[in-house]
């Protein structure tokens, strides 16, 4: 502990001086100023009288990687023992607060690829991933779609964001997020309101124009069963377009889902002759 704190004192560091209430906004400065992540070390001391009270901060990617028994973890850890601190000194009497700050990275360059992913994804790319994932379907589209909009997610965020977040998502994280989309409430599934979130996520999006839960109990007959009928803008626009003098061809198909229900589809054929679907539809055979 004594060799501790000889080396920090040994070490260059910044001290300023500002009043209690404006200590967040300082971290936040310092955040910005260094491109760095801070956390709040759970250890805080304060002094026998109780006129100080000392909190110090640390680089996400400080401390060292924890080793569970005599076999150590195959796996990357983000700490790599980054001895970036900063340390808050409370003074209760003089509602002054003393910040020093050990600007001293090691182990890792801040903002470098390698460093970006150990660092939380941004709300909004979360966001639009997930956007991106109703409508590609796929966690390898969506990461190189992610990737390919990192630059103007980053332009878009505040200073304070674009040092404390990354703005790209890999596939294994929206493989990830998929799972947790289809897995909801821990909903198994073989369970209909499994079928019934997905459902009601695409209504949001407004690519279902009608939707009826699957209630077997219900005493009108005509509304035990589960229907959904998908039919987005653009199968709207060929509707409208090609009905006139024209007609639709409609067929099912079975076993096309792990629900096991059958997929209705309406198709119309355009100018060419090559058909088009204008709406499809799931539902139960409830007689």
């Amino acid at each position: 502990m004594r060799v501790t704190k000889v080396i920090k004192s040994a070490m260059k560091h910044e001290r300023q001086s500002v009043d209690i209430l404006c200590v967040e906004q300082a971290l936040i400065e310092i955040m910005v100023q260094h491109k760095v992540r801070l956390v709040k070390v759970r250890r805080s001391s304060t002094s026998q009288n109780g006129s100080t009270t000392t909190v110090d901060y640390a680089c996400h990617r400080g401390r060292t990687a924890r080793i569970s028994g005599t076999v150590k973890r195959l796996r990357r850890s983000k700490r790599c023992g980054c001895p970036f601190q900063v340390r808050v000194q409370y003074h209760r009497a003089s509602k002054i607060a003393h910040i020093s700050t050990y600007p001293t990275h090691e182990g890792h360059i801040p903002r470098s690829r390698e460093y970006l992913y150990h660092l939380p994804v941004h709300p909004n790319v979360i966001e639009c991933c997930m956007e991106d994932l109703f409508d590609v379907g796929t966690a390898r589209h969506v990461a190189n779609m992610s990737l390919s909009k990192e630059k103007l997610q980053y332009e878009r965020s505040s200073a304070i964001d674009q040092a404390i977040y990354r703005f790209f998502m890999i596939q294994r994280e929206i493989s990830m997020m998929s799972y947790q989309i289809r897995n909801q409430g821990k909903i198994s599934k073989d369970d209909w309101s499994s079928m019934w979130v997905e459902v009601c996520n695409l209504q949001t999006r407004g690519k279902v124009c009608y939707c009826q839960p699957y209630n077997p109990s219900a005493q009108d007959p005509n509304q035990r069963p589960f229907i959904v009928v998908i039919k987005d803008e653009w199968m709207l626009e060929m509707a409208m377009r090609f009905s006139t003098h024209n007609s639709w061809a409609i067929d099912s198909m079975f076993k096309t889902n792990v629900f096991g229900l059958p997929l209705y589809s309406a198709v119309l054929p355009n100018q060419n002759g090559v058909g088009l679907p204008i709406w499809l539809m799931l539902c139960t055979n409830d007689t």
